[in-house]
């Protein structure tokens, strides 16, 4: 039986480490940003949908960060 998907997140608070047993593989965020975890009725690693906004993004927070 999977465990229900806010135990990784309750796991990731209080050790840190959103990685346990009988939960999906948490990778670190990359510099790439390609694949970020998904909390749904499953919880996977998933494409980052919004990979294409985070240069705007970060072109605007730098722009203010001055």
């Amino acid at each position: 039986m999977q465990n229900p998907p806010h135990l990784a997140f309750i796991t990731a608070v209080y050790s840190r480490n959103p990685n346990g047993e009988n939960l999906p593989e948490w990778k670190p965020f990359a510099d790439d940003r390609s694949k970020v975890l998904e909390f749904n009725d499953e919880i996977s690693m998933q494409n980052n949908m919004y990979n294409d906004v985070y240069p705007i993004l970060d072109k605007y927070q730098n722009s203010i960060a001055r």
